[in-house]
């Protein structure tokens, strides 16, 4: 009988946060072989997950591994992320063919609402949903319709809720006013000044202009309305920019320059852990990123900007109702004044954010899923 331990791997950020919190569940009867390459390393140490680093995949490589730290047994399930875009990476979806060569069972948990096929697929027209682990752990039944209509086998998707979310409840309640305080004294935001938190994505390298905006073109319609909030006397103001690490920061340097009268920018990259910030801040605004769930999930008044978006899915928050898809700055700029002015418009935006909800338990569903899963044998095709 194969022993009961588990391989694991992630690259992106947001996938290694997704897994993390399932691997401590894990961790406490199992054994486990955690791999691990470019952003998620980084991921993973701060998670408390040792990881090995797998710079490139490669099946002398993994047997290796397996050797060395299971005993040369192959592992009873995989687990990974299904996080990375084909162009960029395809170790995830190798692990899945290697593991269904041998006939181990694997797992693969979905961090955002967002993509579903592009994550099972490889770079070519003719590798559409070529690569499919055996089960895949879906945040709600949304996602797991919408896995459905882009053609991935439902028999293979389970509702699970995404882990990296359960932890939010925890910081809400525990987070001081005297954390809020520290912080914005040490970032320099000013006494009674407004604190705008902007989520930046990787938009142009990913998907150039094929989504209608990116995080360029969407900063440049924030820092407008930062601009005619100043101009009405609605100040002052603090934009922090919240940089994705895959975005440069080199690529935001001209950001740090004198932002005009009332007006003060920073830019913060890996140094700034993301939650703290968003606690701090009085409003968030982004795109579609995830942080902009989480910030929903932590009480934080979230507004999503898309203008010119070509699709209306890319955030799980406006599909729900939970916060409005602004399409132009000069809505941006309703919404803000709104927020950071009007304490009944911000009371009613607050409510109604209490749409997405999560009950903090989906880590404990990942792992049984993988528990489940290491009991099954599979047959390569």
């Amino acid at each position: 009988m194969r022993p009961l331990c588990v391989l694991a791997f992630a690259r992106e950020p947001g996938g290694a946060a997704a897994i993390a919190p399932a691997l401590h569940e894990l961790g406490r009867e199992l054994r486990l072989l955690v791999l691990a390459k470019d952003y998620a390393l980084d991921v993973f140490r701060e998670a408390g997950v040792p990881a090995l680093p797998l710079p490139e995949f490669a099946e002398a490589t993994v047997a290796a591994a397996c050797a060395a730290h299971l005993g040369g047994e192959a592992p009873g399930v995989l687990l990974t992320s299904a996080t990375s875009l084909p162009q960029h990476d395809m170790t995830e979806r190798y692990l899945w063919r290697w593991a269904r060569s041998r006939g181990v069972p694997s797992v693969a948990v979905v961090d955002q609402w967002q993509n579903y096929a592009l994550r099972f697929s490889g770079p070519g027209p003719e590798e559409h949903l070529r690569y499919l682990p055996d089960w895949i752990a879906a945040m709600d039944e949304h996602a797991r319709r919408g896995m459905m209509a882009d053609g991935i086998p439902g028999e293979r998707v389970v509702v699970t809720g995404q882990p990296a979310l359960d932890k939010l409840a925890r910081l809400r309640e525990t987070y001081a006013p005297t954390d809020r305080d520290a912080l914005r004294q040490a970032m320099g935001v000013e006494p009674g000044a407004g604190l705008v938190c902007f989520v930046a994505e990787v938009v142009a390298r990913d998907f150039g202009e094929s989504l209608g905006y990116t995080e360029d073109s969407v900063l440049r319609d924030v820092l407008w309305a930062c601009g005619r909030l100043l101009a009405e006397g609605q100040g002052p103001l603090h934009l922090a920019v919240k940089l994705h690490p895959k975005n440069e920061p080199a690529d935001f340097r001209h950001l740090t320059a004198p932002g005009g009268p009332g007006l003060r920018v920073t830019v913060h990259w890996k140094e700034q852990p993301p939650l703290p910030l968003v606690m701090a801040s009085d409003v968030v605004l982004g795109m579609t990123s995830v942080l902009l769930v989480e910030s929903i999930l932590l009480g934080r008044p979230t507004v999503s900007l898309q203008p010119g978006a070509r699709r209306e899915d890319g955030l799980i928050a406006t599909v729900v109702g939970a916060i409005p898809r602004l399409d132009s700055r000069e809505a941006c700029l309703r919404t803000l004044r709104g927020l950071l002015r009007d304490e009944t418009f911000r009371a009613a935006y607050l409510e109604r954010q209490s749409r997405l909800r999560t009950d903090g338990l989906a880590a404990g569903r990942v792992a049984a899923l993988v528990r489940r899963a290491a009991a099954h044998v599979v047959t390569a095709p």
